[in-house]
């Protein structure tokens, strides 16, 4: 079973079940943030962590 998920097709899968669920958390706490006027989120944090990811993917490519 473990040699299932360290081969390729194993990661595609938790890949493809992962971000998904972890996209969907975050946007249900950028929802819930804005709803209750909590402010868990500010303008420039997205921004960061935007050009964060981008550049994080460009270093991987």
């Amino acid at each position: 079973m473990m040699d299932y998920f360290m081969s390729e097709n194993g990661l595609e899968s938790i890949y493809a079940w992962a971000v998904p669920l972890h996209a969907a958390v975050i946007l249900a706490e950028m929802i819930y943030s804005s709803i209750a006027q909590v402010h868990l989120y500010s303008r420039k944090d997205l921004l960061t962590n935007i050009y964060l990811a981008l550049m994080n993917f460009g270093l991987d490519f």
